[in-house]
């Protein structure tokens, strides 16, 4: 932005931070030589002098009257930006051309848009459709998620696992009634106050849902960008996110924030692909530095931190008749608030020494325990190896009276939610109750 000193004080409202300023106090050809990179492609000169108009004119820079920047800076922000960007339209077009019919891209409630994104997270898209409509179904507002009881909410969840992202919903929901009347807000720094709603979740739900020219970056988008820009750096690493989400920011037609934003979702999730990109129906590929260099599958670099830990763990089913007993999980352990078959982590052990280390975790004494199996279940980063045992709970009175235990009948059982990592025992549970 080249500006005329000459035509007073320059008040800008919304100007952006990463808008730079140029004032110019002597010739245009001086300003323009003191200026790092530049380029008439992205320049707009702010003047109402004729002199300096006539010599942007023969070097094709834009002009627009200083008189009218109050209002219409962020549409030139937004040409300068289009003009040397082309890449970001393309991607739109082709989003709006080609993207996938998805229920929640039916509608720009920031409610379907929430939900939908947070149902996305560690999840594949297949996987989601089906959750989604059940959920919406039973919960169409943020009102009626707000009003329903927390363990409805998780058996709704039930099988999409990541089980904090439901009760992380559940609280959100009632912090939009309770703070916002029910109205979801529109601002980043507002969305970034809700439980469970991170930076790029925050971007998601402004751009698509408000049109807020807010970036939203997750795997797919580092993907993506690293290929475009050719980056050999870590993407595990806060530098690099950093780094692509200005590059992201940078980009963002600010006349359709939300197509692009899900553009670059829906290039990482169907084209620019792990491994092996699909170049040949890429939208971007003659505007790519990686697809030039022929490295896009080299691209990104991703250096792995965490060693995935295995865990073995022993799992009892007590019986008291018709009734077997659950344990709600610690929070801030994996699947933290959660009713388990209750179980200890153990070593390479026998069953009795299994019995013992749970009467020394619980003051629970299993009473002639039998071996039903085995079932292994893999989280993000522990493996849980788990040997299920039996017991018919000779005194039932011995389980501590809080809410930390339950005795479950068949009726509780369809309306609690149990983690699919158990699944392996609640097939036998209902072996057992099907026989009484």
């Amino acid at each position: 932005m080249l500006w005329d000193t000459s035509e007073g004080d320059l008040e800008i409202k919304n100007a952006e931070k990463s808008f730079v300023f140029r004032p110019i106090e002597t010739t245009l050809a001086a300003c323009i030589a003191q200026t790092e990179g530049f380029s008439s492609d992205a320049a707009v000169l702010l003047t109402d002098s004729p002199s300096l108009s006539a010599e942007a004119a023969a070097l094709d820079i834009r002009i627009q009257s200083i008189s009218r920047t109050d209002d219409i800076l962020p549409l030139l922000m937004n040409d300068a930006r289009q003009e040397s960007n082309a890449w970001s339209r393309s991607l739109v077009r082709w989003y709006l051309a080609d993207h996938r019919d998805l229920p929640w891209r039916r509608t720009k409630s920031p409610y379907a848009v929430w939900v939908s994104e947070i149902m996305l997270q560690q999840t594949r898209v297949e996987a989601v459709v089906g959750y989604y409509n059940r959920f919406m179904t039973r919960f169409p507002s943020v009102q009626s998620l707000a009003e329903a009881d927390i363990e409805e909410v998780l058996k709704y969840w039930e099988g999409l696992g990541y089980y904090s992202r439901a009760r992380n919903l559940h609280k959100a929901a009632r912090c939009i009634v309770e703070k916002y009347d029910g109205r979801f807000p529109e601002t980043v720094d507002a969305l970034l106050k809700l439980p469970g709603i991170g930076a790029y979740t925050a971007g998601a739900i402004a751009s698509i849902a408000f049109d807020v020219p807010a970036p939203a970056v997750d795997g797919n988008v580092l993907r993506v960008l690293s290929r475009l820009y050719a980056l050999w750096d870590d993407i595990m690493t806060e530098y690099t996110r950093k780094r692509i989400t200005a590059l992201t920011e940078a980009n963002i037609p600010l006349q359709q924030p939300g197509a692009y934003t899900q553009g670059l979702m829906e290039l990482g999730a169907l084209v620019c692909i792990p491994g092996h990109p699909r170049c040949d129906v890429c939208p971007l590929s003659a505007d790519c530095k990686a697809h030039m260099l022929n490295i896009e599958e080299q691209l990104p670099v991703r250096i792995p931190k965490t060693k995935i830990r295995e865990q073995r763990r022993a799992v009892y089913l007590f019986f008291d008749e018709d009734k077997v007993l659950l344990h709600r999980r610690p929070e801030g352990t994996v699947l933290g608030g959660l009713f388990e078959f209750p179980g200890v982590d153990i070593d390479e052990c026998s069953s009795q020494d299994a019995d013992q280390r749970f009467f020394e975790e619980y003051d629970i004494r299993p009473d002639h325990t039998v071996r039903r199996g085995e079932a292994v279940h893999r989280f993000t980063h522990i493996h849980w190896h788990m040997t299920i045992f039996s017991s018919d709970l000779s005194d039932a009175s011995c389980v501590p009276e809080n809410g930390d235990w339950l005795w479950a009948d068949r009726e509780v059982l369809d309306r609690i939610m149990i983690p699919t990592a158990f699944k392996s025992a609640m097939k036998l549970v209902k072996q057992r109750f099907s026989c009484i």
